[in-house]
């Protein structure tokens, strides 16, 4: 490599992670903040079904159940946070929200029925709406103007890492401590690492550029004019499609691989490479491609997730079909977070950016929550002896082939 070629690599890279004022004391405190409350709240979930199984002999469906009223509740709340953060409310709602979640956790480690657990999960919902990814963007593009999609990216970088850390993490906490112990150590990440970031740096947010914040008359009319536009139906069509997909799936792929008679070992070594490639596609967007024409970067991030599904119907077996699969499904879901966000600043206005972005995410979020039960029932129609996942992945085919043609519609209705 010669050396110009490197002196423009440092250069992106520079660019990226300081590229203007005030960026780089903005978007890493929140960074460090999503990457603790995506472990915390999300990623740790998985670990805790089988021990609760056991010892409080709650069903799985009951369990994983409860998870879906809170992404619902989640959905339900998108709208009216994402209009507060409009409103210049945004240290007031993150930093409650991991307040929260701190609460939540506390309770969810004395839960000793299903009952108790489905209370908890609707708090969470709410905790999960006001600290994850849709507030934070909100503040980025509000607090960032023109640096708010690069800002978007590099959050996305960190907060992908989050399953990396929290997993391993979570899994000691319970092998040493038990899990009911092991949710009070992840109610303390909250309280300990994400409240004070929430409370001390959006008070520098807000206090940095205070024009950008739409007035609270103007956020209702900024989201009313958006739903008045056939793109912003298009972008949400597409969107969901997506999350659709990709939710889909992810819930199901070891079991339909496994029926299909992979080795266990095989399939989880493969899969396992989906979180690097969601990371490696959002430090290539970030670094060299923050500023790519949506067009482009809509390609890049829905036509992987086409080719993966058509990789998994074409039924070839052993690691590297597998794997290519899902660097895939990883590559396009890691960049669609930040095309998502960036497409709708950019082609609806990031004037009530956050009231616009929380009604996209409304059906996202319920395709999210429910496509999981949607694949097993479609598998479930051909018996608990006879299931098969063929109907199932023609239609995640076609969600994802529909997504990519309405985002296309959708940027070029908005260009016009």
């Amino acid at each position: 490599m010669s050396a110009s070629h490197r002196g423009a690599i440092v250069n992106a890279v520079l660019r990226f992670l300081a590229p203007g004022p005030g960026y780089a004391g903005l978007v890493w405190p929140l960074s460090t903040a999503q990457l603790v409350s995506w472990g915390s709240l999300y990623y740790a979930f998985t670990l805790m079904l089988e021990p609760m199984e056991r010892d409080l002999g709650v069903s799985r469906t009951e369990l994983t159940g409860a998870l879906m009223v809170g992404l619902l509740v989640a959905g339900a709340c998108a709208i009216p946070v994402g209009a507060l953060v409009d409103k210049g409310h945004a240290r007031t709602v993150m930093t409650t929200g991991s307040l929260l979640a701190a609460a939540m956790l506390c309770a969810w480690s004395r839960v000793d029925t299903a009952t108790e657990f489905l209370v908890i999960w609707v708090g969470l919902g709410i905790a999960f709406a006001a600290t994850l990814y849709e507030p934070a963007f909100a503040v980025l593009v509000r607090g960032l103007g023109p640096l708010g999609r690069r800002a978007i990216a590099a959050t996305t970088l960190l907060g992908g890492l989050a399953s990396t850390v929290f997993i391993p993490l979570t899994h000691l906490l319970i092998d040493q401590f038990g899990w009911r112990d092991a949710l009070i150590g992840l109610a303390l990440c909250n309280l300990l690492i994400t409240a004070p970031i929430h409370f001390i740096c959006l008070r520098q947010s807000t206090a940095r550029d205070p024009t950008r914040a739409p007035t609270a008359s103007a956020v209702g009319p900024a989201l009313r004019a958006a739903l008045a536009r056939p793109a912003f139906w298009l972008l949400t069509i597409s969107f969901t499609g997506g999350a659709f997909a990709v939710s889909g799936i992810v819930f199901h792929i070891v079991p339909l691989l496994s029926g299909r008679g992979e080795d266990l070992a095989v399939v989880v070594s493969a899969i396992a490479l989906f979180g690097p490639a969601q990371v490696a596609g959002r430090v290539l967007l970030a670094t060299f491609a923050a500023d790519a024409n949506l067009v482009v970067s809509g390609v890049v991030a829905l036509g992987p997730q086409v080719l993966a599904f058509a990789v998994l119907l074409s039924g070839h077996g052993g690691f590297w079909p597998i794997a290519f699969f899902a660097i895939l499904l990883g590559l396009g879901n890691g960049v669609l977070t930040i095309v998502r966000a960036g497409a709708v600043a950019a082609l609806l206005g990031d004037g009530g950016f956050g009231a616009i972005n929380g009604a996209v995410m409304v059906p996202v979020i319920i395709a999210r929550a429910t496509a999981p039960a949607a694949v097993a029932a479609l598998w479930a129609l051909g018996g608990d002896a006879g299931g098969d996942y063929g109907p199932a992945l023609w239609l995640l085919l076609a969600m994802t082939v529909m997504a990519l043609v309405c985002y296309l519609a959708g940027v070029t209705l908005a260009r016009r």
